[in-house]
């Protein structure tokens, strides 16, 4: 590779990069509301899948972007988020997940910037 396709590439790369730490604010929010739905809500199994399907595609491109660390945590949460249909009592498999999630939320907002400051 030349080394003007070289820095335009690393140029690329970073706008992704900022663009997914961007979009973390909001993904933050979206994993609070579907815990509201899992917690308290009338389809907690459809709730927990769609944190799955989140994490899951945090997983495949955290890593690539140098976020190795979520990238693991995405995918314990899509494991164990994917298996909440197979238990009958959705309660206790929240007692179980909730570190898992809170885990995943914790290491977002860690590697969030603070666009406050900018």
């Amino acid at each position: 590779m030349m080394v003007g396709q070289s820095e335009a590439f690393d140029k690329a790369l970073a706008e992704v990069r900022d663009r997914f730490l961007f979009d973390l604010d909001q993904r933050i929010c979206d994993l609070e509301y579907l815990k509201s739905h899992i917690v308290n809500g009338p389809d907690g199994v459809a709730a927990a899948r769609a944190v799955a399907m989140m994490a899951h595609k945090i997983r495949g491109v955290a890593p690539t972007l140098g976020f190795a660390q979520l990238g693991g945590l995405a995918a314990s949460t899509e494991k164990l988020f994917s298996t909440a249909g197979k238990h009958p009592d959705l309660a206790a498999f929240w007692r179980v997940a909730a570190p898992v999630f809170e885990d995943l939320l914790d290491e977002m907002e860690r590697v969030q910037p603070n666009y406050s400051t900018g």
